[in-house]
């Protein structure tokens, strides 16, 4: 039964800084309006209450405070204007935040209809949605913030067309996906989260068709599928540590899996796997295509630590990754009495680019000959009298 409680004034109500205060006694649950101190509305369902308070807001802005506590949500909360949702913090024991439980729904539904409006907030919260979504950020929502939001099992943060937004410092671990990217969702920073995903099918960042995006200095671990699988343009991963991909199934699964129209940039990333198949792995040809791989580290067991499909159209450049030697430079010694030094390049692939410059006068001409994956021959037509250092370089 729903009780209305309008005009009822609870004691020990300063002026609060929130619109709306939503709190529980364990049986009941409450909205309490923030400016006059009185308790509006109160329900045995969690979901009304919360939406209630929505309601009320939802054309005139504000703030939505959930205090500690366990919320069962039932339904669907459904936000057609910006205002901020906030809690006590993320509640893994259950008893020092606000955590909201649901189950096979969408919790939050950001859904501006089709006028563009900016900048809804969700700090704070944690929230349980097996098999259903945490946060839907839907299309014409600008500008969003999650921030500090525990989401785990189903969705985490589903970007179904919203733009600019950022997603930061959350924990996700989810059973399908950590961030969910569709419909031209595109300018969003993903920054300072730790994904964590350790159920069926699961990826952390799955991406179609976006542009702008920013994923920088997270944590991605124990996914069972893919870390990342892109399909799209516009995309620096930057500063990121991916560890242990493709838990479900042994070399199976990369960390990074693209299939790439545009520009993407994957730098100064760590990548370690107990059972990976590829730490990146570009799977898609386009002629716009427009990839630097530079400047990562890449440790324990890969298949490969890059692989490129066969017949890439585009510029790719790979260079200056520890574990995936695409340059490499050194000297080598030619014998007195001898014509040629056989060197190991420690490259990737077999070289195409050399450059040697002999360490003193050389008795004659000076080149590279026998070239293979693992090394090459530097030649000179007169054996010299003395040992004769040559510096090489070579290029893959």
């Amino acid at each position: 039964m729903v009780i209305a409680m309008k005009g009822l004034m609870q004691l020990k109500s300063p002026v609060e800084v929130a619109s709306y205060i939503v709190f529980t006694d364990g049986l009941r649950y409450y909205a309490k309006n923030g400016s006059t101190g009185m308790i509006e509305y109160s329900d045995t369902d969690a979901s009304n209450v919360i939406q209630y308070a929505v309601n009320m807001l939802n054309g005139n802005g504000g703030k939505i405070f959930i205090k500690r506590g366990i919320y069962p949500i039932s339904k669907t909360i459904n936000i057609s204007e910006p205002l901020i949702i906030e809690g006590e913090g993320p509640d893994w024991y259950q008893n020092h935040g606000t955590y909201l439980k649901s189950s096979g729904i969408t919790v939050f539904n950001f859904d501006f209809g089709t006028s563009m409006k900016y900048m809804p907030i969700v700090r704070n919260l944690q929230i349980a949605c097996p098999g259903g979504t945490g946060i839907r950020l839907g299309p014409y929502v600008s500008d969003p913030i999650v921030e500090n939001v525990a989401c785990h099992e189903g969705i985490g943060v589903l970007i179904d067309g919203a733009v600019n937004g950022w997603i930061l410092n959350s924990w996700l671990e989810t059973g399908n996906y950590g961030v969910r990217v569709v419909n031209g969702g595109a300018g969003f920073l993903i920054f300072g989260n730790h994904f964590y995903n350790n159920a069926y099918a699961s990826i952390s960042v799955e991406i179609y068709g976006v542009a702008q995006l920013k994923i920088i200095s997270n944590i991605f671990e124990n996914d069972k599928r893919y870390h990342i699988y892109f399909d799209g343009t516009g995309v620096i991963i930057a500063l990121n540590q991916f560890r242990n991909p493709s838990m479900e199934s042994a070399g199976g699964y990369d960390a990074i899996a693209l299939s790439v129209r545009g520009m993407v940039h994957i730098t100064n990333n760590s990548f370690t796997a107990s059972q990976g198949r590829y730490a990146i792995n570009v799977i898609g040809d386009n002629a716009n295509a427009r990839v630097m791989i530079t400047d990562n580290i890449f440790t324990n067991t890969w298949t490969r630590p890059i692989a490129l499909a066969s017949g890439l159209r585009g510029i790719y450049i790979i260079r200056r990754n520890i574990g995936y030697l695409t340059e490499n430079s050194g000297a080598a010694t030619i014998p007195a009495g001898s014509t040629r030094v056989t060197v190991s390049h420690g490259l990737v692939a077999t070289p195409t680019k050399f450059q040697i410059t002999p360490l003193g006068q050389p008795p004659g001409k000076l080149w590279v000959e026998n070239i293979t994956s693992t090394s090459f021959d530097i030649v000179t037509d007169t054996a010299p009298t003395a040992d004769l250092k040559v510096s090489w370089y070579a290029e893959v």
